[in-house]
This record gives structure tokens, sequence and C-alpha cells, in this order.
């Protein structure tokens, strides 16, 4: 049997509506879809949402990608890795979403997993951005935000060129050829690109959650990076931070994460120094990411890595 065929034949199917198609979907895909959205859900307030939700709003999301011609299939591993992608970026949204409302920005609301196919929900599956077979976790974080991957290299730079050509769908040999370089040293870039991008997908987890109560501890696993290299960056950003405001937040912040129940303390007897601090949290943390793609980049790069 052919199976490229037999795949193609039932995906134009569910593109059309049709039922079985879509049962055949949810049967073999629904569970761990589900499984998927709970993991990337973790720490959220699931009340509102559940993982059952997102499920069906990625397969909801599949159909109408399919039935506008707005995502192509090949293979069941492609079919997949955009379930994959899907589901993770809607679990981030909502997260995004939350932390919004935690810091006053924009009103949370309940997920009904009703919405239609939009620009954020995989149209574009950039799953050669990083070699030509990386993980689905990876894909699926390089589907998040196209423009927010090419944002982190200069402008006309090599790196930023590669980014753009994996985007467009171009092979290794192709760039290689494209900018008159070795295969090997396309390879080089890539991997130069992995290490920039998930230096700054771990900054944006730190700064969003480090001000939320999470450990420093508790972040250090999520990371998969050694506590003592997140108290040396937050142990960086502070000195940083402190040519830009009073000792005294810096002092505050830094008991934050170092002492949470002294914080708190100055809370409830209303010091103002600390409310005021409070109020200011998340766009404290917006500042930090913002200097962190540009101003303070090299040097929490390397501590990142483990070369400061």
């Amino acid at each position: 049997m052919d199976y490229g065929k037999t795949l193609t034949n039932w995906v134009s199917r569910l593109a059309a509506g049709d039922s079985s198609a879509m049962e055949h979907v949810f049967s073999r895909y629904f569970d761990q879809l589900v499984t998927l959205a709970v993991q990337k859900m973790h720490g959220l307030n699931q009340v509102a949402r559940s993982g059952e939700d997102i499920a069906l709003s990625a397969i909801k999301s599949l159909y109408f990608g399919l039935k506008n011609e707005k995502i192509q299939l090949c293979t069941e591993d492609d079919l997949w890795g955009c379930l994959f992608c899907i589901t993770v970026r809607k679990t981030v949204a909502e997260r995004r979403r939350e932390f919004a409302q935690k810091r006053g920005g924009v009103e949370k609301r309940i997920f009904s997993g009703n919405e239609a196919l939009n620009e954020d929900d995989g149209g574009e599956l950039f799953d050669r951005v990083v070699g030509n077979e990386p993980s689905p976790q990876l894909a699926a974080q390089m589907a998040e935000n196209a423009d927010e991957l090419l944002s982190l290299f200069e402008e006309n730079s090599t790196q930023r060129q590669i980014v753009s050509m994996k985007l467009q769908g171009m092979t290794t040999p192709e760039i290689a050829n494209h900018l008159n370089l070795i295969p090997r040293t396309v390879f080089w870039h890539l991997e130069k690109i992995r290490n920039r991008w998930e230096f700054f997908k771990g900054m944006e987890y730190l700064t969003e959650n480090i001000f939320q109560g999470m450990s420093v501890k508790k972040i250090a696993v999520n990371l998969e990076k050694e506590e003592e290299i997140i108290i040396k960056i937050l142990d960086r950003i502070l000195k940083f931070w402190e040519e830009k405001v009073p000792e005294k937040e810096c002092q505050l912040l830094r008991l934050i994460w170092e002492n949470p129940s002294d914080f708190e303390e100055l809370l409830l007897q209303k010091d103002p120094a600390a409310v005021k601090l409070e109020g200011r949290l998340g766009k404290i943390a917006d500042q930090w990411m913002r200097l962190s793609r540009k101003l303070w980049r090299s040097d929490l790069e390397k501590i990142w890595s483990g070369k400061l």
C-alpha cells in the first residue's frame, strides 16, 4: 500500500469536512494532545481552561488550516508536528494572557476552543530552522513566532539570512550554495542560532516567572540549568539594573526571590516602596527582557552557556 497516497486521501477528506477522517485524527492524536497541553499549562489557572479545550482547538485549527490551504502535509510526521506546534502555541498564548492579566494588562478570557485558524496557529511550520530534522519541541518553539526569531539577529547578518532561508524551506546545501559557504559553516551558524534561541526563550521564561513567586530552584529545574547559573544571571541583571534605578529597588527585587516571605510581610505592612514595586513588576519584567535581547545579551549569554 502506498502510505503517502493513503495519507493524502484522508487528509483531503478531512479538509472537506469528512466526519470519518476527523474521527481518525481524534482517535489517534487527541489523548496525546491533551497530555501535551496539560504539561505545557503547568502552573496556570486551569479553572478557566483545560487540556481538552486546547486539544480540541488544535484539531479544529488543523481543519481550518487544511481547508484554507494554509497547511500542507506530506507524511504522518508532518501531521503530528503540525498538531504539536499548534497545541504548544495555544498554551503559550494562554500563559502570556494570564501573565498579562496578573500584571494589569489585558483581561483574561475563558478559552473556548472555538477559534478558527489565525496567523499564529501554525499556518507556517518552521520545522527546518535548525538542522534537517529538529526535535518536535524545537520545531514548536521556532513556529511560535518567526519575527521574534529573526529579531534576535542583526539586519543583513549571515545568521539572519540563514534563519530567513530556513524559514522559507531551503535546505542546508542550498543555503551554503546561495551564500557561497561550505555546508559545515552553515551547520556552525545553525548551532549558534539554536543557542541564541534557547537563551532568548530561557530569559523569557525567567523574567515571566521570577516575579510570580516561582523559586529559583524550580526555574533552574524547568530550564534544565544549574541553580548557580540562574543566580549568576539574576545577580548580573541587578548589577546592570542598579545603573538605572535606586539601590533600594534592587534590594527589594533581590528579596523577592531570596526571601519571598519577607517581601510578602512588607506588602502586608503596606510598606510604600514594596507596594509601589509590586505594582511595577510586570513592567520591570518587560524591560529586563528587552534589555537582555540587546544591551545585556553578551554578558548574559556567556553566563547562560557556562562561559562566565
